[in-house]
């Protein structure tokens, strides 16, 4: 799950209930129209299920693969 706010406090606030939970969630300070990101965290979840080394590996695989 990806989160976005230009308001740090509901970012604060998502990261709490997200980490309550156990979701696995990127959340980022930013302005979703422009794109432009000032801070980012992730949720623990996140963190302890391995995600980002998942996501490392989907790529690439995807690159070995080869355009299809």
């Amino acid at each position: 799950m990806t989160a976005i706010d230009i308001d740090p406090r509901a970012i604060h606030m998502a990261y709490i209930q997200f980490s309550f939970l156990h979701i696995s969630a990127h959340l980022m300070v930013g302005n979703a129209l422009s794109g432009e990101i000032q801070d980012h965290w992730f949720a623990p979840a996140h963190i302890l299920g391995g995600w980002t080394a998942r996501f490392a590996l989907r790529l690439w695989i995807g690159v070995q693969k080869g355009p299809r």
